[in-house]
């Protein structure tokens, strides 16, 4: 079979990571994962759109019959969104949608920072929201996308690059709030922020999948910028088939309160992802009070130095499983700490990926072939 990963880094390498200057916006909702929290100060990214931070509310418009809204760079805010007179900006594109509706995205570079709260109407379980990009279309947003309570919603190929309006003290994504939400398909790249993505704030069932995470920045307090972070009160998500690539000063995923007096992450699930050098200091690591998370079927390579694949930090939760996976360039898959339970089934393999100096990480090594994001199973 074609490798995802290889299928992910050709499909979706459209963003390059780039330095970027913060310009103090307002930190998000959501924990940022300060110094309390992480052993780092405790002891240790076609056309053009432009949009402000927040949209005002869309003029009163005759909306496509369907329901299939179009948003394109060439477009006008003020067009009813049809394909042949799409709106410019996915933010108040966004502001339209109803349960039922779909949100088709045209190719280009969407230069928007999207904060939805009040704005955004959540989907229901039989009508959910969907949010895609077009055909062969590999639309980007420049700058944040953060939605709160957007249960229903499923967003997939929309990816996201860092912007130099961004604020290190920012989430890149966030998705606050919600159940049944889905964002998938995406690369997230060059975030110099807490995280490249965040999901917390009684987050409820939701799933990330498909998605190719990648070189966040330090920016940050020691081991403070993440890949993915399950922040306070993230509960029963799911995690899986993503690539999860250089995060130099901090985790892959990481699961935990931003301060530890909060809720932790709690009855996840973290499986068949690929991770490859998030150095600061570990794979994935747990802290606080999160408890009944489940990991396997992972491939861990390369956590920061001395470090295990899988550790945890003032980890007072119970029951977090750690089973049937595979690492490499470490000395053990998980740390032996309370809260950590090693399931079995874990091993250290060499997965031998195919040319990693070209982001080829499909493993050649058999053995290596019921784990990470190729994994057969």
């Amino acid at each position: 079979m074609v490798g995802r990963s290889v299928r992910w880094v050709a499909a979706l390498g459209l963003v390059a990571a780039a330095a970027c200057s913060a310009d103090g916006r307002a930190a998000d909702r959501v924990p940022t994962g300060g110094a309390s929290a992480d052993p780092s100060a405790a002891e240790e990214q076609a056309g053009t759109s432009t949009a402000p931070t927040t949209t005002e509310a869309a003029p009163p418009t005759t909306a496509p019959v369907d329901r299939r809204f179009h948003v394109a760079p060439s477009g006008s805010d003020d067009a009813p969104g049809t394909e042949d007179r799409p709106m410019a900006t996915i933010a108040a594109a966004m502001e339209r949608l109803r349960p039922g509706d779909t949100l088709i995205i045209q190719d280009g570079r969407y230069q928007e920072d999207i904060e939805l709260d009040e704005e955004l109407t959540p989907g229901t379980a039989d009508d959910p929201i969907v949010v895609e990009a077009a055909p062969g279309a590999r639309p980007v947003i420049q700058g944040r996308l953060a939605l709160y309570d957007a249960d229903y919603w499923q967003i997939t190929g929309l990816s996201v690059t860092w912007s130099d309006r961004n604020d290190s003290k920012d989430h890149m994504v966030v998705f606050n709030g919600g159940v049944g939400f889905r964002f998938s398909d995406a690369e997230l790249s060059g975030a110099r922020s807490f995280s490249a993505i965040v999901v917390g704030e009684g987050s409820r069932d939701f799933r990330l999948d498909g998605l190719y995470v990648h070189d966040t920045q330090p920016s940050n307090d020691r081991n403070q910028d993440h890949l993915i972070y399950l922040a306070s009160d993230a509960v029963g998500g799911t995690v899986e088939r993503n690539l999860l690539v250089r995060s130099p000063n901090g985790r892959g995923v990481k699961l935990g309160p931003g301060d530890l007096d909060d809720t932790g992450a709690h009855r996840n699930v973290i499986r068949y992802n690929t991770f490859v050098a998030n150095e600061g200091p570990s794979n994935i690591q747990l802290s606080g009070d999160s408890s009944g998370n489940e990991i396997y079927g992972n491939l861990f390579v390369r956590p920061g130095p001395g470090s295990e694949a899988v550790t945890a930090w003032r980890l007072t939760g119970s029951d977090n499983i750690v089973r049937d996976n595979a690492a490499w360039d470490t000395d053990a898959v998980l740390e032996r700490e309370d809260g950590l339970v090693d399931g079995g089934g874990n091993v250290l393999l060499d997965p031998r990926f195919a040319a990693p100096d070209q982001d080829d990480y499909r493993p050649t090594n058999p053995a290596a072939a019921r784990y990470g994001v190729d994994a057969d199973a």
